[in-house]
């Protein structure tokens, strides 16, 4: 009985699927195929990716220029101590700060009040070389 039963077995797998011999090139192309929808799979990944790590830091930026605002002054008053130190690594503090500010002014509409106060910083370390090539170098240009 078991013999007629892998008998009858064997006798259906055969008749029910044709024995086709695949092509190498066949087998090629489908290689190519699921590599090609693998690198698009993994593209897509990385470019969702990619954007969600764009919107964590740009709220983590927002919050933090939020967290500035109660602090302008104080942050204005650093600027100007940094600078006035003469050292090279507190002027780059110092540019870092005023990215913040300007980004600041932008976000609660002071780019007056920013300008305004830029315009005198620069006009009276105009002749610290080291600190006015920073900022040009950082993008911050006096008008």
């Amino acid at each position: 009985m078991k013999h007629r039963y892998l008998k009858s077995i064997s006798s259906k797998t055969k008749s029910d699927s044709p024995t086709e011999l695949r092509q190498v090139s066949d087998l090629l192309e489908a290689a190519e195929k699921f590599a090609a929808e693998r690198e698009r799979r993994e593209a897509e990944k990385k470019a969702r990716e990619r954007a969600r790590k764009k919107r964590e830091a740009e709220l983590a930026r927002k919050e933090y220029l939020e967290s500035l605002a109660d602090r302008e002054d104080h942050i204005w008053k650093k600027v100007e101590a940094y600078i006035n130190s003469k050292e090279p690594a507190k002027y780059d503090e110092a540019v870092k700060l005023l990215f913040d500010l300007r980004d600041l002014s932008k976000t609660v509409r002071k780019d007056k009040t920013f300008s305004n106060k830029f315009r005198t910083i620069c006009s009276i370390h105009y002749r610290k070389v080291t600190f006015m090539d920073r900022l040009q170098k950082a993008g911050l240009k006096f008008d």
